[in-house]
């Protein structure tokens, strides 16, 4: 399917965040789904660009697509782009130093060795990763560390009081207009799913 894709796509530019064990029942191992999405080299423009989490145990192993070096980013120093001095504010995501490593310079040759700090609004080490992937295809397409830092805004008009009466009154409340993102909602019911609160979904309107 990958193949197929990238004929009719034929990607400027690619990123992985991940091999994980979706679709094991198909591909039978996590070698055989990283084979799979590596599909995706198949028609990558010859000046394309791939990005890769590489603190991935399988993505690791992946040095050279066309004779290139991808552009890894990790929680690593060994990644060309990694985030260090993670502080948790909850639910309210991770404020992080991300770093532009001096073997950038090919990639990123008025960047290199750069740091910045940033704020991931969503919660968890997941987006961490993802807000890394997002920050390695801003360098990509020409994105200054300002523009980058700019960007990581909320992604949602919640207010801190709604977030707060979300994790914290009964039944799991989201707003009236719908606008929780579905990432937020998932993270909502694990808190509270830890703390043995009823995870169920209601109705809130604070207009």
């Amino acid at each position: 399917e990958m193949h197929r894709l990238s004929k009719m796509v034929k990607p400027d530019i690619v990123v992985m965040t991940n091999i994980g064990q979706c679709h094991l029942e198909f591909l039978g191992s996590r070698d055989g789904i990283l084979q799979a999405k590596s599909e995706i080299f198949d028609y990558l423009q010859e000046e394309g660009i791939v990005i890769l989490n590489g603190d991935d145990d399988k993505l690791s192993t992946i040095e050279h697509v066309k004779e290139k070096t991808p552009v890894m980013f990790g929680l690593g120093q060994k990644n060309t782009l990694y985030a260090n001095e993670l502080i948790s504010k909850g639910l309210f995501g991770t404020q992080m130093k991300i770093h532009i490593s001096k073997e950038a310079e090919t990639e990123f040759p008025e960047l290199y060795e750069e740091a910045f700090c940033a704020d991931m609004p969503l919660p968890g080490e997941h987006m961490v990763y993802n807000a890394l992937a997002a920050t390695a295809v801003g360098l990509t397409l020409g994105l200054t560390t300002e523009e980058l830092v700019a960007l990581f805004t909320p992604v949602t008009g919640l207010s801190q009081a709604e977030l707060r009466l979300a994790c914290r009154t009964q039944p799991n409340y989201v707003p009236s207009d719908g606008k929780l993102p579905y990432e937020l909602r998932n993270t909502i019911r694990q808190i509270r799913k830890e703390k043995g609160m009823d995870t169920g979904l209601g109705l809130l309107s604070c207009r």
